[in-house]
């Protein structure tokens, strides 16, 4: 039995660059707590951040205290622990209250409560270089103190349990990270902080299928994978060239689903009609195996564990992660969209949820076949059998029922992202909304 449309939920992992002014920072330090600024860069590198952090002064004979001389003070100074989460539970909380911090990014993975957004670390943002910083805030930074008053920190921020067709998640969505990056406003007093994402940034969406423990259905994510795999090239058209297959965003690959069905030594020929999938890019001489051959491999599959090591053989680090759908019970179990890079545009935010929760939806519906339904846009979407047949972007898009604004959103994404280097795409076609047929790659 499929999950219906109303059950599915969603939840969004945002990661960062938190931007703070030293008052922020102050503020919620111990009293007497010192920002050390003056770091030696051996120290800074080792601490891993631009300044660090004294504690109270230490007392004397147990009567009076001793101001330490400047080495002691590099030497004991140490790098932020809490801090920055807290700063950051500090602004969220003006918008929504109750915002969790977790220290151990562990425990916020598999403890959080998913009622409430949470703050936790992201190891993986080891820092910004000043000249980044002076580029993409130097004018916000020259209006509050300048350059010397500014730190930054890496962190995730994991919205809560959010349900697909409710009408408020946008807004919610919307006030988070509005308050994380606020609009300078020349009238007004100039903001304390503000964040920052790079191409080693991610915007992960998970989509479950309700209430945990629940689960989907093995046909349900049989549809899913096989859509996921004959439209991996089109759909990656709609992101920055550092998060598509084979790039190296984070400090994990970007792998493809396709992995478990490559060949090695394959024939670079445009005209080979073998049956194999020419893989571009990198690793342009390397060929898929017949597509008809994936097909029968993934609906012959008997297990949701079997269907996931087929389409994730490296664990969670590919584009569409299905590793958690075979976690524990009491843990969602999700399928993880990971490939969006960092963001904190609302709308583009919007529009990228709606469409992985619509590439879910169609799954269902294929699964489901509703009688009396017409099945043309099932043959035009699942009906590819070779890497020769032509798929469109656009077609999917139609067999989704998607949004016309959201259509033309994705529109502009893909002719701006054509142009970007590392492209190997062209434009869609600007003559109508369709956009070019292609082959599935």
């Amino acid at each position: 039995m499929s999950t219906g449309k109303q059950s599915l939920t969603f939840g969004i992992e945002l990661e960062l660059y938190l931007i703070f002014h030293q008052s922020l920072l102050l503020s919620i330090l111990p009293p007497n707590a010192q920002i050390v600024k003056d770091l030696p860069l051996t120290k800074a590198q080792a601490l891993g951040q631009k300044w660090g952090i004294l504690g109270p002064p230490r007392p004397l004979f147990g009567s009076s205290t001793t101001m330490p001389s400047r080495r002691t003070r590099i030497e004991e100074c140490k790098a932020y622990t809490s801090e920055p989460l807290w700063i950051g539970q500090k602004i969220l909380s003006k918008v929504r209250p109750g915002i969790n911090v977790y220290e151990d990014l562990k425990l916020a993975h598999t403890n959080a409560d998913n009622g409430e957004w949470h703050i936790t670390v992201d190891p993986s943002l080891t820092g910004l270089g000043e000249e980044e910083m002076i580029r993409e805030l130097g004018p916000l930074m020259t209006r509050n103190g300048g350059m010397n008053d500014w730190d930054h920190h890496g962190l995730e921020i994991p919205s809560r349990i959010l349900t697909l067709t409710s009408p408020t998640w946008p807004h919610e969505i919307g006030q988070i990270l509005t308050a994380l990056k606020p609009t300078p406003s020349p009238s007004q007093r100039p903001t304390d902080h503000t964040a920052l994402v790079t191409s080693h940034c991610g915007m992960h969406v998970h989509i479950g299928a309700g209430p945990t423990p629940s689960s989907f259905p093995l046909l349900t994510l049989k549809h899913l994978a096989y859509t996921l795999i004959v439209y991996e090239v089109e759909i990656g058209r709609l992101h920055h060239p550092c998060r598509r297959e084979g790039s190296h965003a984070s400090n994990e690959q970007i792998n493809s689903n396709r992995d478990t069905w490559f060949l090695e030594g394959g024939n670079d020929n445009d005209d080979d009609d073998s049956g194999g999938g020419k893989k571009r890019g990198l690793q342009a001489q390397q060929t898929w195996q017949p597509l008809s051959d994936i097909h029968h491999d993934i609906f012959h599959c008997e297990s949701v564990a079997g269907l996931v090591r087929l389409l994730c053989p490296n664990g969670k680090a590919h584009v569409v992660n299905l590793t958690y759908l075979t976690r524990p019970t009491r843990l969602p179990r999700t399928i993880e969209f990971r490939q969006h890079r960092g963001c904190l545009d609302p709308v583009s935010v919007g529009w990228w949820v709606r469409f992985v929760g619509g590439l879910v939806l169609l799954a269902q519906r294929c699964a489901d076949r509703v009688e009396g339904e017409s099945a043309e846009w099932v043959e035009r979407v699942m009906g590819v059998r070779s890497w020769d047949d032509e798929v469109s972007f656009w077609d999917l898009l139609e067999a989704m029922r998607f949004e016309e604004e959201g259509k033309a959103f994705f529109k502009r994404k893909v002719a701006f992202y054509a142009d970007l280097p590392g492209s190997k795409r062209g434009r869609v076609d600007e003559s109508d909304g369709s956009g070019k047929r292609r082959r599935a790659s």
